[in-house]
């Protein structure tokens, strides 16, 4: 589900911390419909103009951990 952007054919973007650790975590933040997790904006695409950036870093987003439009896991928080 991650964007090609940029990237060669057959390769996808994916954050740096979640390639050398596929254990870690995104920093936890409170977005606006509770507990989430920051995620870099060009994860999130289109969506990520409707999320604020909390106490995220440059470029991510709060992306909260349950959706607010179905009540089910984003996967943010993963």
């Amino acid at each position: 589900m991650l964007p090609h952007l940029t990237c060669d054919d057959g390769q996808v973007c994916a954050p740096k911390s979640r390639v050398t650790d596929q254990g870690s975590c995104f920093a936890r933040c409170e977005s606006a419909f509770g507990p989430g997790a920051c995620l870099p904006a060009f994860i999130v695409g289109d969506q990520a103009s409707l999320l604020t950036m909390a106490t995220c870093m440059t470029a991510e987003v709060c992306v909260p951990c349950i959706s607010p439009l179905t009540q089910m896991p984003t996967g943010a928080c993963n």
